[in-house]
C-alpha cells in the first residue's frame, strides 16, 4: 500500500469507534509524533548525559511539536462553520479538560500516597498543587486552543485568510511569551 498517492482520494476508515471519518495516513503521521514525543521524553528523563547534547534527541525535538501544531491545523478551517461559543466549548473539553483532569488525578494520587505514609493533607496545599500542576504542564496543549481561539477570531474578524495569518504572527512577534500561562 503506498502512503501518498495523488491520483486518488485519501484513504478514509469510515464510522469507526468515535463515528468519525478519518484519513488513515493522517492518523498514521499523528501516531509517529507520538511515538516521537514518547521517545524522546523517555530519552530526557533516562539518559544519564545532558540529554541536550544526544544527537536523537536534537533530530526529535527539531519537528515534533511543529509537526502536531501542523496536523492540529490542517483541520482548522472545519471549525469555521460553527459559532465562537461551539469552537470554544469545543476546544476547552478537548484541550483544556484534559489538562485539568491530569492535575486532578495526579494530586488525588499523591495525597492517597501521602495518607498512606501517615502525612496530613491540607486543602489549601493541594488546591495550590492543582493549579501549580496546570499552569505548567501541558504547555502544548494551552498553545493549541489559545492558537485556535486566536485564529479564529481573526479569520472572523478579518475575513481575508492571509491577513489573519499577517496579524497572528504580528501578536506573536511583539509578544513571544502570548502563549505563555
Amino acid at each position: 500500500m503506498k502512503l501518498f498517492n495523488r491520483n486518488s482520494q485519501p484513504q478514509i476508515i469510515e464510522n469507526n469507534i468515535q463515528g468519525y471519518n478519518r484519513i488513515q495516513y493522517l492518523d498514521m503521521v499523528r501516531l509517529f509524533a507520538i511515538y516521537c514525543v514518547l521517545w524522546g521524553h523517555s530519552l530526557q528523563y533516562v539518559s544519564a548525559v545532558d540529554f541536550i547534547s544526544n544527537d536523537v534527541v536534537k533530530f526529535i525535538y527539531s519537528f515534533h511539536m511543529p509537526l502536531f501544531m501542523v496536523l492540529s491545523g490542517y483541520f482548522f478551517s472545519s471549525v469555521l462553520r460553527i459559532s465562537f461559543f461551539k469552537v470554544s466549548i469545543k476546544k476547552i473539553r478537548q484541550l483544556i479538560l484534559p489538562i485539568v483532569s491530569w492535575a486532578v488525578l495526579m494530586e488525588i494520587i499523591f495525597s492517597i500516597y501521602s495518607l498512606y505514609n501517615s502525612k496530613t493533607i491540607e486543602i489549601v496545599s493541594l488546591l495550590k498543587n492543582i493549579s501549580t500542576n496546570v499552569g505548567l504542564n501541558f504547555w502544548f496543549l494551552k498553545s493549541l486552543f489559545f492558537c485556535y481561539i486566536l485564529a479564529y477570531l481573526l479569520v472572523k474578524l478579518i475575513n481575508i485568510d492571509w491577513l489573519a495569518c499577517l496579524v497572528s504572527l504580528l501578536i506573536c512577534a511583539l509578544n513571544p511569551n502570548v502563549f505563555q500561562l
